[in-house]
């Protein structure tokens, strides 16, 4: 999901290399004059972003329905808490790189002259409010369905269940770790 949001949010250039033979191919009477670096097919990007959108939304709709599974119906809470911790950290980072990318599609809207910078700032301010607020809804979800007193020293901080395979122990400390890094964390790591 993230690899295809990121692939969605960049522009997909013909390489180098290969410029010269695609361009010789072009069968439109008007071929162009001169070959500019980063030289982008407009519809074949379209068309492959498009591909890629039905894709994406699949995957998310396909996590979204595994996740409100997981939060209705699962049983022990120990035991689906990373599973649904994973898929709501992929979600978050998800929507991050759509909110950078909103950002840099405001930015240069503004260069093109299509929207103030004012304008554009705050369109895309609003767009992010919107994805944030969808995804505190999530959160909210989670930590409804999560959060539980008698877990006072879990693996990942007060009220989280204490895990003890390995790889998740490993995992849960190198995003902790990521936290603590950005200051985003004030709990310390809790060993298993």
């Amino acid at each position: 999901m993230l690899i295809i949001t990121y692939i969605m949010s960049h522009t997909l250039t013909i390489l180098e290399e290969t410029l010269p033979s695609v361009v010789s191919h072009i069968s439109h009477p008007l071929k162009p004059s001169r070959i500019e670096r980063h030289t982008s097919p407009r519809l074949a990007n379209r068309q492959l972003k498009f591909f890629f959108s039905l894709l994406r939304t699949k995957i998310f709709e396909d996590l979204l329905k595994w996740l409100q599974a997981t939060l209705h119906t699962s049983g022990k809470k120990d035991e689906s808490w990373l599973g649904a911790f994973v898929v709501m950290v992929a979600f978050g980072m998800v929507l991050e790189e759509q909110q950078r990318t909103v950002q840099i599609q405001a930015d240069a809207k503004s260069v093109k002259g299509e929207r103030g910078v004012e304008e554009a700032g705050q369109e895309a301010r609003n767009a992010c409010e919107r994805m944030d607020e969808k995804f505190r809804l999530l959160v909210g979800l989670f930590q409804c369905k999560y959060r539980d007193r008698k877990w006072t020293r879990g693996s990942f901080g007060p009220q989280t269940p204490v895990v003890s395979e390995p790889a998740q122990v490993e995992f849960l400390r190198e995003v902790r770790s990521l936290l603590q890094d950005k200051g985003m964390a004030s709990t310390p790591i809790y060993e298993a």
